[in-house]
């Protein structure tokens, strides 16, 4: 087996590549054939390899080969299988048992011979008429099976076939002998060089032997091109020697145009059976603009959205998907067979997503065996370890994934594939999925979407598509007229339509030309409605053949051939024969590996199905036979087919059991679907409230507290078991505090603690009373209740965690004792890693990593951070995953490790955005508007502020937005952006006023008043100042102190008519010199401080100002950039013009203005930038630039 999907049988043949025979686990309907190519071959074997899967994806013609996958050997099971190679490609393609062209053994008969003819040719003109030049048309790729009476060909084997209208350079190619001249002479040629190789290979079956038989290719080359063919005399008519002749012509303008000019010839006649497969080929048009759109997506490595292409269906979503596979090498595309449903869905994704060669490589030898697990069980359940693996294998790789037709997957695997999205996003993994606009979009439960909306042709797209699909010679005009007057505009309606006029006889092949003929009562029924043309397609139908469609169209999943067939009591082969017709009569889609049939429209496969009569009676039909005789048949499919006869109980009885495979599994999400639906139907009220209980759990697991408590107004407690209405009323209970109803819920809890004798459940009660009270703030309360919990011997490891715990918040909030706190959590921890609870573990050690940080133990504090993120990347823990990362965020933004603190918070926001938490994410982009004001990227810093203030606006949380309108103002200042301050400081003032927030935010108001003083260069009260900076010193606001203290100190040192001695006193103060200690910024920034005053006064406290400067500059020399870099360097050049070293003074200044130069850049909006550089401080670097350049500096 391969890939652990592919079970080899026996070898077919062996060239280029090896073909096997196989059967495909994922569908083992019917055999298949495996192309592999081994790895070492060079490059341009490999492309062709690829090449030819990617051409057969597009070609739908009975006489050519199909493909259906792709991929590289990952795994090989069975040791016999020597020959084969991990990491040689593959693709799988159809079986078709048969023989090579010259190896047929009724090959001799002429009648036989032009029925072969007759379907290659039919192949090459569906290949010429869509702009394709096979280019190897030769016996060994001419495959023959059947008996005299009735051959079937395949052509195989198209990775030289080219696409003329590509820009791609083609150099000689095909078979030597087979070549026509005009290639070999590398002139301009057409499709008639396949023409001249079908006269080759008909000359070498007529006469036994080639043409041209010599050893060198280059003589074989020489007599294509110089020789005259020999026709001796033969057995076979004048009449095919005579096409033989002619499709030898050495001048390509005098041999046959077309293949069906050599049909002519031969009297075979152009009738619908043998044009109806003449629809074009798979192009991709009208789409470059959402093609253009996404490419710019995936090229920006920043980018985490997901991208939805929407549309109707035949509006070419899926083409833009096949194309992105094509083009992107490491994208996986995972096409929706419509067959496969629930957990073989999921597997099936999960296979697709595994073995791949882009992450295959990754997975450990523990994981390949969890892999291996996951496809020999039944199940599959979506664990936290398969999350975790998903995360681990796919983070810092670049993969594109391409989902199709996601909106139709059923509920259980778009459920278990919606909680994996938001991984790969975070990851940077791109997601493109495309979503049928008839029904409901999947992607609207999920965050950070970008759609697109594929909208039909336009007149010009048309044209295009048209070009782009026929050859030179067809009447494009013609087509394109009829239809812009009858067909609608969409692509896949457009192929439709040019199917429908092919088997109407409206559009009709002939042999040198294509005609239009409309007769009567056709055109009136193409000028009708759509459903005209359904109701004539339906027409041309057996009576066998409608109720096969009329069956299709009563399932809304695809359904086996199997299925079909024993519904309707007939053969495999039956069926077969009528889907074959079905697909030929433009009622189903060609068949793909799946085998089985889907209806090419859904408004189509609507108006088959109201042709049902009783249509109640027809599915209970269906679902009792279903019972009766396919036990394995899809549980949901089955239940829709007795809802639909009205059989409400049965329903019932079929998806209870699959509620209770989603609670086996702990598929939450889908389970509480199942039961919606189920309350959506008129059943007793027994039934109902037994759903009700059962969802109210269900929703209490998902953390749905607003719904759980709206299903208690709906549910009949009277009528409810004892032990449920227990477990119900402590849901009710925890539900009311978890929506912050917490005296409500505190009260049902009592109630139902009055009459409870169980230990554990007195134990589980208590507690979350306990927590709800300490949420109110009785913490006296709140303790007691733990401590009597932890005496008492029949608790549970895990609710004695869950109290010390408890206990350590109330040492933290109440008491402020930080070290007692440590012992409660230590305490905790001990016992939920022996309750292996490691969501609770986990819990722990941010608590305690947040304690040793308030302690300023960096090591301790990192350590538990550390351990709590490694526990959880392993249970898939995002949301706490990224609270980690915040809290290790803004550690290292203190810290000033500024890059390290970026990475974190980016990744953070990315989780937070992903699994839609807006109110992280927005406390995120705070914390990254802080960090890129400091580094100087304003652009940046606006952006994400800006953001920031949209989502706590929206959310009306007025705390943070206080903050978010604090930070705005702070780099309004700081880019000398004053009216923009203002209105900020407005905003900030009216927001604190209206709200009535106190503590920081009048601190941080004060704080902006004293800037705006600043910027209005008016005088600063000293007391105030005091007042301030202590205030922030008192509540521990390090950060704030430290920048606000800056921005004064720089200020007032601007000012010349500031006394120096108060500056050096301010500089001096115990505590202030304490503070600004904090970090090699705050350090160099008080040095330099020192330096500027020093170059104001010869005070004996200060040093020489340059040294003080240099010790600056040393601080900061080998950090990210700041504006202190270039403000220090302009100080060392001002210290150097005041000792009169000009030369010296030049070198500082040219790399601050560089460094200006450097910032602005960075500012996108013009406004700002010229804001910023107008600064007076920012001008002077400029202006004394400019001085020192002259000659009179100079000297």
């Amino acid at each position: 087996m391969i890939n652990q999907r592919y079970i080899l049988k026996k070898k077919l043949g062996e060239g280029r590549s090896k073909v096997y025979s196989a059967i495909d686990s994922e569908f083992p309907e019917k055999e298949i054939a495996m192309k592999i190519l081994p790895p070492n071959i060079i490059h341009e074997e490999k492309n062709s390899f690829e090449k030819e899967y990617f051409i057969l994806r597009k070609l739908d013609h009975p006489n050519i080969i199909k493909a259906y996958d792709i991929g590289v050997v990952l795994t090989i099971d069975n040791e016999d299988q020597d020959e084969i190679e991990t990491g040689s490609s593959f693709i799988t393609i159809e079986k078709f048992d048969s023989v090579e062209f010259n190896k047929y053994a009724e090959i001799n008969n002429e009648s036989t011979l032009i029925n072969i003819i007759k379907q290659i040719c039919s192949a090459l003109f569906y290949l010429h008429q869509s702009n394709y030049i096979y280019y190897d048309l030769k016996p060994q790729n001419i495959l023959v099976s059947g008996d005299s009476s009735n051959p079937q060909i395949k052509i195989i084997d198209l990775g030289l076939a080219h696409y003329i209208l590509s820009d791609t350079e083609i150099n000689i190619r095909g078979t030597a002998e087979y070549i026509a001249p005009e290639v070999l002479k590398r002139q301009s040629h057409d499709h008639s060089v396949d023409l001249y190789s079908l006269g080759i290979i008909l000359y070498s079956s007529v006469y036994g032997k080639l043409p041209f038989e010599f050893k060198s290719e280059l003589d074989i080359y020489k007599a294509h091109i110089e020789k005259e063919f020999d026709f001796a005399a033969s057995d076979y008519s004048p009449k095919l020697i005579g096409v033989i002749k002619k499709l030898l012509t050495k001048d390509a303008d005098h041999r046959y145009s077309t293949a069906l000019q050599v049909l002519a010839d031969l009297d075979v006649e152009l009738n619908i059976e043998l044009t109806k497969d003449f629809i074009p080929a798979k192009t991709l048009c009208g789409r470059k603009d959402t093609l253009t759109i996404v490419k710019t997506y995936l090229n920006d490595e920043s980018s985490n959205e997901i991208f939805s292409i929407r549309g109707f269906s035949g509006a070419g979503k899926s083409q833009v998907l096949r194309e992105l596979n094509a083009i992107y090498p490491q994208s996986v595309y995972v096409e929706n067979t419509r067959k496969k449903t629930g957990a073989d869905l999921l597997r099936f994704f999960f296979h697709k997503l595994f073995f791949n060669d882009h992450l295959y490589d990754n997975l450990l030898p523990e994981d390949r065996e969890v892999v291996k697990q996951i496809f020999d069980s039944r199940e599959v359940e979506l664990s936290d370890f398969i999350k975790a693996l998903i995360s681990r294998i796919t983070d810092k790789k670049k993969l594109l994934l391409l989902i199709d037709d996601y909106n139709l997957y059923d509920d259980f695997a778009k459920d278990a594939i919606n909680e994996i999205l938001p991984i790969l996003q975070i990851n940077k993994v791109k997601v493109v999925l495309a979503e049928s606009s008839e029904f409901d979009y999947a992607t609207d439960n999920l965050f950070n979407i970008q759609s697109i909306q594929i909208t039909p042709f336009t007149d010009r797209q048309l044209s295009e598509y048209l070009d782009l699909s026929y050859y030179q010679n067809f009447p494009k005009q013609k087509l394109r007229k009829v239809i812009l007057e009858y067909a609608d505009l969409l692509p896949g309606s457009v192929v439709q339509f040019i199917k429908d006029i092919l088997i109407l006889g409206v559009m009709r092949y002939e042999p040198d030309e294509v005609k239009f003929v409309f007769e009567k009562g056709i055109e009136k029924s193409l000028s009708g409605s759509n459903e005209e043309v359904y109701r004539l397609r339906l027409s041309n139908l057996t009576e066998d053949e409608l109720k096969v469609a009329q069956l299709i169209s009563a399932f809304n999943i695809s359904v086996e051939q199997i299925v079909l067939a024993s519904i309707l009591n007939k053969s495999p082969e039956q069926i077969e024969k009528i889907l074959l017709n079905l697909h030929y009569k433009n009622i189903i889609n060609p068949l793909s590996i799946s085998n089985s049939p889907n209806i090419i429209s859904d408004s189509f496969k609507g108006f088959i199905y109201n042709t049902i009569k009783e249509k109640k009676k027809y599915h209970l039909i269906i679902a009792s036979l279903i019972k009766r005789i396919l036990p394995d048949f899809n549980v949901i499919e089955h239940a829709r087919q007795y809802e639909l006869a009205g059989e409400f109980i049965k329903v019932v009885e079929l998806i209870n059991k699959e509620i209770k495979r989603a609670e086996d599994i702990s598929v939450y999400s889908y389970k509480r679907k199942l039961i919606q639906g189920l309350l959506r139907l008129p059943v007793n009220k027994d039934i109902k409230n037994s759903l009700l209980d059962e969802l109210i759990k269900t929703l209490y697991k998902l953390s749905d507290f607003k719904e759980v408590l709206e299903c208690f107004e709906k549910i009949d407690n009277s009528a409810i078991d004892e032990n449920i209405r227990k477990e119900l009323l402590f849901i009710q209970g925890s539900s009311l505090i978890s929506v912050r109803r917490i005296t409500e819920g505190i009260e049902v809890l009592n109630i139902l603690l009055e009459n409870e004798n169980e230990a554990s459940f007195r134990q589980k009660i208590l507690t979350e009373i306990a927590y709800a009270e300490f949420e109110l703030g009785n913490y006296k309360v709140s303790e007691k209740i733990a401590l009597d919990l932890l005496n008492q011997k029949e608790t549970s490891d895990e609710e004695k965690g869950k109290c010390y715990n408890l206990l350590g918040m109330i040492k933290v909030y109440a008491e402020e004792d930080l070290n007692s706190a440590l012992e409660r959590f230590n305490n905790a921890l001990v016992l939920y890693k022996k309750a292996q609870s490691p969501r609770r573990v986990s819990g722990v050690e941010v608590n305690l990593g947040n304690i040793y940080n308030m302690l300023g133990d960096d090591e301790k504090s990192e350590m538990h951070w550390g351990n709590a993120l490694k526990i959880n990347e392993s249970i898939g823990n995002l949301e706490q995953e990224a609270a980690i990362l915040i809290n290790y965020g803004v550690y290292y933004l203190n810290k000033l490790q500024l890059e390290r603190s970026q990475n974190l918070l980016i990744r953070s926001d990315k989780i937070f955005s992903a699994i839609g938490n807006k109110t992280n994410q927005g406390l995120v982009l705070i914390n990254l508007g802080e960090l890129y004001l400091v580094n100087c990227d304003y652009q940046k810093s606006f952006e994400a502020l800006t953001q920031a203030e949209k989502i706590f606006y929206h959310l009306k949380k007025y705390e943070e937005l206080a903050d978010v309108l604090f930070d705005f103002s702070r780099l309004h200042y700081e880019l000398n952006n004053y009216p923009l301050f203002e209105e900020n400081l407005t905003k900030h003032d009216r927001l604190i006023t209206d709200q009535n927030l106190t503590g920081k935010y009048l601190i941080n108001q004060n704080i902006l008043n004293f800037l705006k003083q600043m910027s209005n260069d008016e005088t600063i009260n000293k007391k105030s100042l005091d007042l301030i900076l202590n205030e922030l010193f008192v509540i521990g606001e390090k950060r704030n102190f430290c920048e606000f203290f800056i921005l004064v100190t720089n200020y007032l040192i601007r000012k010349k008519d500031i006394d120096n001695n108060y500056l050096i006193e301010l500089l001096f103060k115990e505590n202030f010199v304490e503070e600004m200690n904090q970090n090699f910024l705050t350090r160099a920034y008080y040095e330099y401080f020192l330096g500027k005053i020093a170059l104001r006064t010869t005070d004996k406290r200060l040093s020489p100002p340059i040294d003080h400067l240099e010790r600056s500059f040393s601080l900061i020399e080998n950090q990210t950039i700041t504006e202190l870099t270039w403000r220090v360097l302009a100080a060392i050049s001002d210290s150097y013009i005041e000792r009169g070293f000009l030369n010296k003074a030049k070198k500082p200044l040219i790399y601050a203005s560089e460094l200006l130069n450097y910032i602005a850049d960075k500012i996108k909006k013009s406004d700002f930038r010229s804001k910023y550089l107008d600064d007076i401080e920012r001008k002077k670097v400029f202006n004394n630039l400019k001085l020192l350049n002259t000659p009179m500096a100079a000297q």
